[in-house]
C-alpha cells in the first residue's frame, strides 16, 4: 500500500488564499467607507458653522447663543440634535450689545459613530449608542467679524 505525502497534497490552496485577500479587501474597503463618512461630517459641520457665522454677523440683536442662529446651523446641518455654540468676543471692550469689529464664533459639535465597530468586530445600526461609548465627537469652528 502506497501512502500519500500530504506535505505535496496542494488541493484547496487557492482556495483558502482566496478567503484570506477577500477578508483583507472587505476590511480594507469598510475602513475606506468609515473614513469617508467621518470625512464628509467633517465637511458638512464646517460649511454648517460658516452659514452659521454669516448669518449671526448681519443680525442686529444678536445675543449669546442666539437661538436663530442655532436653528440655522441646525437647519444647514440637517441634525437637529447638533450642539451648537454661538460666542461673541468683544474687541472693543465697550460691552452690551456687539458693534462692528467684534469677533462671532460660532462652533459646531456632532457625533460620529461608526457603522462598524472594528474592537467589537460586528455590524450595527444602533442609534441609541451614546458617543462616549460607541463614537467620537467631530467639532468645527468659524469665526468673523460682526458687521452691523
Amino acid at each position: 500500500m502506497k501512502m500519500r505525502n500530504t506535505f505535496n497534497d496542494r488541493r484547496g490552496q487557492t482556495v483558502i488564499e482566496t478567503l484570506f485577500m477577500l477578508i483583507i479587501l472587505l476590511a480594507i474597503f469598510l475602513l475606506i467607507a468609515e473614513v469617508a463618512r467621518a470625512w464628509h461630517l467633517k465637511n458638512s459641520l464646517n460649511n454648517a458653522a460658516r452659514v452659521g457665522a454669516r448669518f449671526a454677523v448681519v443680525q442686529t440683536d444678536l445675543e449669546e447663543n442666539d437661538p436663530d442662529v442655532v436653528q440655522t446651523v441646525r437647519d444647514t446641518l440637517g441634525r437637529p440634535d447638533a450642539e451648537v455654540f454661538v460666542n461673541i468676543i468683544d474687541l472693543n471692550s465697550s460691552g452690551g450689545d456687539p458693534d462692528a469689529g467684534d469677533m462671532v464664533m460660532v462652533t459646531v459639535r456632532d457625533c460620529f459613530i461608526p457603522v462598524v465597530r472594528w474592537e467589537l468586530g460586528f455590524i450595527s445600526d444602533d442609534p441609541a449608542l451614546e458617543c462616549d461609548s460607541a463614537g467620537m465627537f467631530l467639532t468645527s469652528i468659524t469665526s468673523m467679524r460682526y458687521e452691523i
